[in-house]
Protein backbone atom coordinates (compact mmCIF):
# COMPACT_ATOMS: atom_id res chain seq x y z
CA UNK A 1 0.00 0.00 0.00
CA UNK A 2 1.06 3.35 -0.82
CA UNK A 3 1.28 6.44 1.64
CA UNK A 4 -2.01 8.21 2.77
CA UNK A 5 -2.39 12.07 2.00
CA UNK A 6 -0.28 14.07 4.22
CA UNK A 7 -1.23 18.19 4.70
CA UNK A 8 1.20 20.49 5.33
CA UNK A 9 0.16 24.33 4.47
CA UNK A 10 2.20 25.71 2.33
CA UNK A 11 0.62 29.36 1.29
CA UNK A 12 -2.17 31.37 3.07
CA UNK A 13 -4.78 33.17 1.15
CA UNK A 14 -6.30 36.19 2.88
CA UNK A 15 -9.28 38.32 1.35
CA UNK A 16 -11.32 41.02 2.30
CA UNK A 17 -14.78 41.28 0.99
CA UNK A 18 -17.76 43.54 0.85
CA UNK A 19 -21.60 42.98 0.95
CA UNK A 20 -23.13 40.74 0.82
CA UNK A 21 -25.69 41.52 -1.86
CA UNK A 22 -28.67 39.36 -1.83
CA UNK A 23 -30.17 36.31 -1.10
CA UNK A 24 -31.86 35.95 -4.31
CA UNK A 25 -34.70 34.03 -2.11
CA UNK A 26 -37.37 32.26 -4.63
CA UNK A 27 -34.91 31.96 -7.38
CA UNK A 28 -35.72 28.68 -9.06
CA UNK A 29 -31.44 28.13 -9.03
CA UNK A 30 -31.74 28.40 -4.96
CA UNK A 31 -30.68 31.19 -2.87
CA UNK A 32 -27.42 32.85 -3.11
CA UNK A 33 -24.96 35.92 -1.80
CA UNK A 34 -22.98 37.67 -3.52
CA UNK A 35 -19.49 38.89 -2.07
CA UNK A 36 -17.15 41.07 -3.45
CA UNK A 37 -12.90 41.02 -3.12
CA UNK A 38 -11.67 43.79 -2.45
CA UNK A 39 -8.25 42.58 -1.33
CA UNK A 40 -6.52 39.43 -1.76
CA UNK A 41 -2.97 37.96 -0.69
CA UNK A 42 -1.45 34.36 -1.21
CA UNK A 43 1.69 34.10 0.20
CA UNK A 44 4.46 30.90 0.92
CA UNK A 45 7.58 30.64 0.65
CA UNK A 46 7.44 30.32 -3.10
CA UNK A 47 5.09 32.14 -3.56
CA UNK A 48 3.77 36.02 -2.90
CA UNK A 49 1.02 37.25 -5.05
CA UNK A 50 -1.77 39.94 -4.50
CA UNK A 51 -5.17 40.83 -6.24
CA UNK A 52 -5.30 42.97 -9.06
CA UNK A 53 -8.41 43.07 -9.50
CA UNK A 54 -11.96 42.77 -7.38
CA UNK A 55 -12.89 39.51 -7.17
CA UNK A 56 -16.39 37.46 -6.91
CA UNK A 57 -17.69 35.37 -4.13
CA UNK A 58 -20.95 33.78 -4.85
CA UNK A 59 -22.23 31.62 -2.29
CA UNK A 60 -25.53 29.65 -2.65
CA UNK A 61 -27.35 28.94 0.38
CA UNK A 62 -28.78 25.33 1.24
CA UNK A 63 -31.93 24.52 2.87
CA UNK A 64 -29.57 22.90 5.87
CA UNK A 65 -27.75 26.32 6.33
CA UNK A 66 -25.13 25.03 4.48
CA UNK A 67 -22.75 27.49 2.24
CA UNK A 68 -21.57 26.80 -1.00
CA UNK A 69 -19.14 29.52 -2.29
CA UNK A 70 -17.91 30.02 -5.90
CA UNK A 71 -15.03 32.36 -6.24
CA UNK A 72 -12.67 34.02 -8.37
CA UNK A 73 -10.13 35.97 -8.15
CA UNK A 74 -6.84 37.30 -10.12
CA UNK A 75 -3.65 38.01 -8.73
CA UNK A 76 -0.12 39.08 -9.92
CA UNK A 77 3.31 38.49 -8.24
CA UNK A 78 5.87 41.20 -8.10
CA UNK A 79 7.06 40.10 -11.43
CA UNK A 80 3.76 40.73 -12.98
CA UNK A 81 3.09 36.54 -13.16
CA UNK A 82 -0.44 36.71 -13.71
CA UNK A 83 -2.21 33.76 -10.83
CA UNK A 84 -5.52 33.06 -11.23
CA UNK A 85 -7.23 31.48 -8.25
CA UNK A 86 -10.74 30.11 -8.15
CA UNK A 87 -12.88 27.54 -6.16
CA UNK A 88 -15.67 26.12 -7.06
CA UNK A 89 -16.06 22.73 -4.60
CA UNK A 90 -16.59 24.62 -1.16
CA UNK A 91 -18.38 24.17 2.06
CA UNK A 92 -19.01 26.47 5.39
CA UNK A 93 -21.12 24.79 8.01
CA UNK A 94 -21.72 27.01 10.43
CA UNK A 95 -21.39 26.80 13.94
CA UNK A 96 -22.96 28.79 17.02
CA UNK A 97 -19.16 30.74 17.23
CA UNK A 98 -19.19 31.01 13.67
CA UNK A 99 -22.40 33.11 13.46
CA UNK A 100 -21.41 35.06 16.54
CA UNK A 101 -18.02 35.86 15.24
CA UNK A 102 -19.98 37.00 11.75
CA UNK A 103 -22.24 38.93 13.49
CA UNK A 104 -19.67 40.64 15.38
CA UNK A 105 -16.56 40.63 13.39
CA UNK A 106 -14.92 38.85 15.24
CA UNK A 107 -12.06 35.98 14.46
CA UNK A 108 -12.83 32.45 14.98
CA UNK A 109 -10.14 29.38 15.38
CA UNK A 110 -9.90 26.84 12.42
CA UNK A 111 -11.66 24.18 14.33
CA UNK A 112 -14.36 26.33 14.95
CA UNK A 113 -16.62 25.99 12.26
CA UNK A 114 -15.92 23.85 8.91
CA UNK A 115 -14.80 25.79 5.96
CA UNK A 116 -13.03 23.75 3.43
CA UNK A 117 -12.08 24.42 -0.13
CA UNK A 118 -10.51 22.81 -3.12
CA UNK A 119 -8.34 25.66 -5.36
CA UNK A 120 -8.07 25.56 -8.62
CA UNK A 121 -4.81 27.86 -9.84
CA UNK A 122 -4.52 29.01 -13.73
CA UNK A 123 -1.25 29.94 -14.78
CA UNK A 124 1.16 30.06 -17.78
CA UNK A 125 4.06 31.36 -15.44
CA UNK A 126 6.62 28.24 -15.27
CA UNK A 127 7.96 28.61 -11.73
CA UNK A 128 4.24 28.27 -10.32
CA UNK A 129 3.38 25.47 -13.03
CA UNK A 130 3.28 23.15 -9.82
CA UNK A 131 0.29 25.21 -8.48
CA UNK A 132 -1.85 23.38 -12.19
CA UNK A 133 -0.41 20.07 -11.52
CA UNK A 134 -1.49 19.13 -7.82
CA UNK A 135 -4.86 19.29 -6.21
CA UNK A 136 -4.73 21.91 -3.08
CA UNK A 137 -7.00 21.82 -0.27
CA UNK A 138 -7.85 24.83 2.23
CA UNK A 139 -9.00 24.90 5.65
CA UNK A 140 -10.54 28.29 6.04
CA UNK A 141 -11.83 30.69 9.40
CA UNK A 142 -12.89 34.43 9.95
CA UNK A 143 -10.07 36.68 10.35
CA UNK A 144 -12.11 39.66 11.36
CA UNK A 145 -14.32 42.11 10.25
CA UNK A 146 -15.17 40.80 6.50
CA UNK A 147 -11.97 38.75 6.44
CA UNK A 148 -11.63 35.14 5.27
CA UNK A 149 -8.09 33.46 5.64
CA UNK A 150 -7.49 29.86 4.34
CA UNK A 151 -4.29 27.81 4.86
CA UNK A 152 -3.67 25.85 1.64
CA UNK A 153 -2.37 22.40 1.60
CA UNK A 154 -1.08 20.15 -1.28
CA UNK A 155 -1.83 16.65 -1.02
CA UNK A 156 0.69 14.40 -1.44
CA UNK A 157 1.14 10.93 -0.84
CA UNK A 158 2.71 7.77 -2.91
CA UNK A 159 3.31 9.86 -6.36
CA UNK A 160 5.97 12.63 -6.11
CA UNK A 161 6.87 15.59 -7.89
CA UNK A 162 10.28 16.03 -9.10
CA UNK A 163 11.13 19.77 -9.41
CA UNK A 164 14.42 19.43 -12.06
CA UNK A 165 17.20 22.21 -10.97
CA UNK A 166 16.83 25.36 -13.14
CA UNK A 167 12.81 24.82 -13.75
CA UNK A 168 11.95 27.36 -12.49
CA UNK A 169 9.29 25.61 -9.93
CA UNK A 170 7.93 23.48 -12.84
CA UNK A 171 6.90 19.89 -11.94
CA UNK A 172 7.41 16.43 -13.29
CA UNK A 173 5.47 14.17 -12.08
CA UNK A 174 6.85 10.46 -11.73
CA UNK A 175 5.48 7.69 -14.00
CA UNK A 176 2.41 6.18 -12.47
CA UNK A 177 1.99 2.77 -11.88
CA UNK A 178 0.83 0.57 -15.06
CA UNK A 179 -2.93 -0.36 -13.21
CA UNK A 180 -3.51 -2.49 -16.09
CA UNK A 181 -1.21 -5.11 -15.45
CA UNK A 182 -1.88 -5.75 -11.79
CA UNK A 183 -5.73 -5.57 -12.27
CA UNK A 184 -6.85 -5.84 -15.58
CA UNK A 185 -9.03 -3.14 -16.80
CA UNK A 186 -10.61 -6.15 -18.84
CA UNK A 187 -12.65 -6.94 -15.25
CA UNK A 188 -14.11 -3.68 -14.75
CA UNK A 189 -18.00 -3.71 -16.11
Amino acid sequence: MGAGMELTPEMIYRETIDGPWGPTTGSPLGARLCWQVNTARLIGDRIDATLVTPGMDWIRIGADGTRRQDLRVTLADEDGEVIMLSYDNALIRESPAFLAALGEGRETRFGDQYMRMVAQFDTGAARYRRLTQSLFIGEGRLAGPRTIEYRIHPSTGSTAWIEPPGSGGACTPTPAPDIGRNFPLSRIG
